[in-house]
């Protein structure tokens, strides 16, 4: 076992020097590696008891998301891309009659989807495999709000029921309802394999138009971090910020199952980081400078500073 700690140690001490990283992915794929090569040596050794491994320390890092500005810059800018007619697309013949081409993805209907699908994710908090196969029959409005009844792809499984937090949903479901009213809600042109939607380019295209609207107006936002997922991380991300109750018991037991994920990756992937966050914030505020000591001892002034340097 003493080799076992010896070399994750190295792998570690390599992991720190090449990326700054404790070396746990490394170590959980020597150790996979390691231990199919024990169970192949079993029949040479026989009763031979193997040694354990030292326990693998997971680091957990805070995921990319856009800040509120950053959010909003995005979506002016999906909305500028689209020449503004979003706000001027209300029925089915609105949306098919938009500029389109498929000779190139950014036109100003795809923009419009785009659009779209940012706003479904943001309300819903939606998962990527989901937006190939949101319909508009999925979505009612009640006088609570609007809901929507996730289909699974596995029949023993019930539909999943999540709803928004933010009013202004109402708003953008209402036109969206209006120019989508049946059948699917992303790319609608696109074609759906049977059995097999995943395959119908929807995160392809989605992808895609994201990196396009990073660049051009979140230039220094890392190219490598646009990604859908990073949409979902931002919608949990802000609302968290916008409403902390959500963060504490009894109710981020329903915000964890309604964005359908857990408690501890709300905690571990957002809450901890917002604390950590808010815990350095409120120090700034009530810790008061400190009177500079620097001048008073040999050098009392910069005159002092410049004459000796002369």
């Amino acid at each position: 076992r003493d080799d076992l700690t010896d070399y994750f140690l190295l792998l570690e001490k390599n992991a720190r020097k090449n990326n700054g990283s404790n070396g746990s992915g490394m170590k959980s794929q020597q150790k996979t590696l390691l231990n199919k090569l024990f169970k192949i040596a079993e029949s040479d050794f026989v009763g031979h008891s193997f040694p354990n491994f030292p326990p693998i320390q997971k680091q957990k890092k805070q995921v990319r998301h856009l800040l509120r500005e950053e959010w909003d810059t995005l979506l002016r800018g999906v909305f500028e891309l689209g020449e503004g007619k979003e706000s001027v697309c209300f029925t089915p013949k609105d949306y098919s009659s938009l500029p389109f081409t498929n000779r190139s993805k950014e036109n100003v209907r795809n923009w419009v989807d785009l659009w779209d699908a940012l706003n479904l994710e943001w309300f819903f908090f939606l998962r990527s495999e989901d937006m190939y196969r949101l319909k508009s029959e999925w979505f009612s409005e009640t006088k609570d709000g609007w809901f929507c009844d996730l289909e699974t792809t596995k029949r023993d499984r019930p539909r999943h029921r999540t709803t928004h937090y933010r009013k202004d949903a109402n708003k953008f479901m209402k036109r969206l309802s209006q120019r989508k009213p049946k059948g699917y809600l992303i790319f609608p042109h696109l074609n759906r394999p049977e059995n097999n939607p995943s395959e119908s380019n929807v995160l392809e295209n989605l992808n895609y138009l994201l990196k396009v609207v990073m660049g051009k107006y979140l230039p220094d936002f890392p190219r490598s971090e646009c990604k859908w997922t990073m949409i979902r991380h931002t919608a949990f991300r802000l609302t968290l910020e916008d409403d902390p109750s959500l963060g504490v018991q009894p109710k981020i037991n329903s915000f964890a199952e309604n964005g359908r994920t857990s408690v501890n990756m709300l905690r571990d992937t957002y809450l901890k980081f917002i604390e950590l966050e808010r815990t350095a914030i409120d120090s700034r505020e009530k810790i008061e400078p400190q009177r500079q000591i620097r001048w008073g001892g040999k050098y009392k002034s910069r005159k002092d500073v410049e004459k000796i340097s002369d």
